[in-house]
């Protein structure tokens, strides 16, 4: 008989797991060897739901700017992938309507591309050929860069032979005139790619502060180079190139086996709230994982419950305290609403378009067979959470109900158009709550 590489997990043999990203992560001791049988160490992962696909409003947070809603019912960037091949409609830059594939749209850099717009597309054929039979000496950015054998004379911007020219910033590049015209210095115009210290700031505070001769300031985010890392949690050293870093598993630890972008480290203040019984820390998990875990109300320790990481991400609070997690200005522009419908509803739930929990909305308005969704976006709160309040609006709004985003002090507006989504701006220190109510209820009566 030939035995299984790998023990089974049966009850009474379940891995044993702490709540300290330090603490060891392994199974309980594994019953005598069978004869031939090779013994290893599983690791189970809970939240392997987040090697899932992530959606279009994932990975490309300004999907919302040009996905064309109405028209792609009941289609939305929730629902598709990036790679996807659905034929969808989206407006341009410009505002014209087109249709492309969303794989051909989505870029692998997280932004959208709109080059696909027919309308643009004419446009700039038409002022490349006007720009071909310039004369580069009526062009003086030109003019004042020359520095080619040949006279400028009545060459034409046209005019594709490599020439010599010379930049303000001292570069002197061999390119034909219309690129430098267009498109400017090329070696001005090459983009840095960015460092860790830039754009990944938790990997840079793994910097080993003795062992490497670079800073994160001085190596790219994807460099091969191998560099040493420093623990946070239990001060385990190795040597990894950031790119094996960023690839998963995408380990914060290899030893503890916590995560980078977790929901430790991007949602501290909901991290507080995890109970100490919990098999895994907030290190552990994502910050949408479906995965199951208890909490500890801020406001009443004795108040615990068991809900899902992502709901908890999604705004919902502590069940037994019908205000938790509301705000000040929340209470305030719910009592505005009610001055003009009674039956403004705090804190109301409503559900998703797509699988998952329902919504948890600051206030919600039934009048005439509509429907109104107010938010009131805390600067504090929503300061990093500007991904999971588009995906919440564009879900909303999928859904056919209007939305008020209420943004605070210096929130940028959510990068979505719409004839049903109002954003208002708010600054609690010098704006009164009132007046709030009033504006909304002339924007939904016209």
């Amino acid at each position: 008989m030939r035995w299984s590489s790998r023990k089974a997990i049966v009850p009474g043999d379940e891995p044993v797991l702490y709540p300290h990203p330090g603490d060891a992560r392994q199974l309980n001791a594994v019953p005598a060897r069978q004869p031939g049988m090779v013994q290893t160490v599983a690791v189970v992962r809970p939240d392997a739901d987040r090697r899932q696909r992530r959606s279009l409003a994932d990975t490309h947070p300004e999907v919302g700017m040009f996905w064309d809603i109405e028209a792609n019912l009941p289609a939305t960037p929730l629902t598709v992938t990036a790679k996807s091949h659905l034929l969808a409609w989206w407006f341009c830059s410009a505002g014209h309507a087109f249709q492309a594939k969303v794989g051909a749209v989505a870029c692998t850099d997280g932004t959208i591309s709109t080059r696909a717009c027919d309308e643009c597309r004419a446009e700039d054929e038409a002022e490349t050929a006007a720009l071909v039979t310039v004369r580069i000496d009526s062009l003086p950015e030109l003019v004042a860069a020359w520095c080619d054998d040949e006279p400028i004379g009545d060459l034409l911007l046209g005019d594709h032979a490599m020439r010599k020219l010379h930049c303000p910033n001292g570069h002197r590049p061999r390119v034909s005139p219309f690129r430098y015209y267009t498109s400017g210095c090329p070696h001005c115009s090459v983009v840095r790619a960015p460092t860790v210290a830039e754009a990944h700031p938790e990997l840079a505070a793994q910097w080993h502060p003795t062992r490497n001769r670079r800073t994160a300031d001085d190596i790219g985010e994807f460099s091969v180079r191998k560099i040493w890392w420093l623990s946070p949690c239990c001060g385990c050293e190795w040597q990894a190139s950031p790119q094996q870093r960023l690839t998963e598993p995408r380990h914060r630890c290899p030893v503890c086996e916590s995560i980078l972008d977790s929901l430790g480290e991007r949602d501290p203040d909901l991290a507080r709230q995890w109970h100490r019984a919990n098999a895994l820390t907030p290190f552990h998990v994502k910050p949408y994982s479906s995965h199951v875990v208890r909490w500890v109300c801020p406001a009443d320790a004795s108040h615990e419950w068991e809900a899902s990481v992502g709901t908890r991400s999604a705004g919902t609070g502590c069940p037994h305290c019908s205000t938790a997690g509301t705000s000040i200005p929340e209470t305030m522009l719910v009592e505005a609403l009610r001055a003009h419908w009674t039956q403004t509803r705090q804190g109301a739930t409503v559900p998703r378009t797509v699988n998952g929990p329902a919504w948890r909305v600051d206030a919600l308005v039934s009048a005439g067979g509509r429907h109104l969704v107010v938010e009131y976006d805390g600067q504090y709160w929503h300061a990093d959470k500007t991904t999971l309040d588009e995906m919440k609006t564009l879900d909303l709004l999928a859904s056919g109900h209007h939305v008020v985003r209420i943004r605070e002090n210096d929130l940028p507006d959510l990068p979505i158009r719409h004839d049903r989504l109002l954003q208002l701006r708010h600054r609690p220190r010098f704006d009164a709550v009132a007046p709030l109510g009033a504006r909304i209820a002339q924007w939904w009566d016209s």
